[in-house]
């Protein structure tokens, strides 16, 4: 009997110990939109996790075709424990690449154009076992590339300036924590 609770123990135990280790998690109004994105954190502390993650789209808005993708590293820091509910606030770098193409007067017109960002993050975690949630807001600073140049189909080059902009909106992930 001794063993018996000695084993049931050290599974709940390791439980507990995997269940604070690693999540992945995904945005599913991006992935309503056609977008596919992912991201995998790592609690390197109890109170510190450290995560990468990326989003490619290709779509046509506007008459404009892009393809984008994003890559960021992450850093959070959680009040209570990490992956455990409560608050969370982090920090993220990006990295964004574009390729577009449209047509204007009948020419088309295609160029690249890439992005630095840099974003803030509070939110709120909900945890149920393995299945979680996270709701929150974030800023950030976008700087571009200072200029994109566009060629037309005859291999004429025309630039147009890229202004930095900042942003702030909201994040919506669920995902599984092992």
């Amino acid at each position: 009997m001794k063993k018996l609770v000695f084993i049931v123990l050290c599974m709940m135990n390791s439980s507990v110990v995997l269940a604070s280790d690693w999540n992945v998690k995904t945005n599913p109004i991006s992935l309503l939109i056609g977008a596919t994105n992912a991201e995998v954190n790592y609690a390197v502390h109890d109170h510190f996790t450290i995560g990468l993650g990326g989003l490619v789209w290709s779509t046509e808005i506007l008459d404009i075709e892009f393809t984008a993708s994003e890559y960021h590293a992450r850093f959070d820091y959680w009040f209570h424990e990490s992956f455990k509910q409560g608050w969370y606030i982090g920090a993220q770098v990006s990295k964004i690449t574009m390729d577009l193409s449209t047509k204007v007067s009948g020419v088309k017109f295609s160029g690249d154009i890439s992005s630095t960002g840099y974003l803030g993050q509070f939110g709120y975690h909900w945890q149920w076992d393995h299945f979680n949630i996270d709701f929150g807001t974030y800023a950030g600073y976008y700087s571009f590339d200072p200029n994109i140049e566009l060629t037309d189909s005859a291999g004429n080059i025309e630039k147009e300036t890229v202004p930095a902009f900042g942003a702030v909106g909201a994040e919506f992930f669920i995902g599984w924590a092992f």
